[in-house]
């Protein structure tokens, strides 16, 4: 996978791979192996119209944890909206979409993915060592504190 590509509740699209619903919770349509709309990318829907209102701070809260989950599984995939893709209708001259929508804090998430998501994923990626391998771990592995 190269991309997680976002969505909102407005966009025509039919295949995702998860839905966030206005309630906040994440919850999976298609598996990961499966094509979504777009080839090599994982679909992501945000329930609600992205052109009307934003998404809640649940939706948000909810889209930052499953964006660190897929971070885990795809450590080199890309965050970006459906609007940015270069679709074979766009490629004709025919009408981008705005999709997530105007509303849609997508400048702000793509920046929490470039920065703190890649912070809370290296540090998720030490835990994770750390509790397998225990204090010194193999070939004196040592986690690193925090720095302040």
């Amino acid at each position: 996978m190269k991309y997680v590509v976002l969505h909102h509740g407005a966009c025509p699209v039919t295949r995702v791979h998860w839905r966030i619903s206005a309630a906040g919770e994440a919850r999976r349509e298609l598996a990961e192996t499966e094509r979504g709309q777009h080839a090599a990318c994982i679909e992501v829907l945000v329930e609600g119209d992205g052109d009307a209102a934003p998404p809640s701070a649940a939706q948000v809260a909810a889209l930052h944890a499953l964006l660190l989950e897929l971070k885990v599984r795809y450590p080199h995939i890309e965050v970006g909206g459906h609007r940015q893709l270069r679709t074979g209708k766009a490629r004709a001259g025919g009408a981008r979409t705005r999709c997530p929508g105007e509303q849609f804090p997508l400048a702000d998430i793509r920046h929490w993915a470039a920065t703190t998501l890649v912070a809370q994923h290296e540090a998720l990626l030490e835990d994770i060592i750390a509790d397998a391998y225990g204090p010194g771990g193999p070939r004196g592995f040592h986690r690193q504190p925090p720095s302040r």
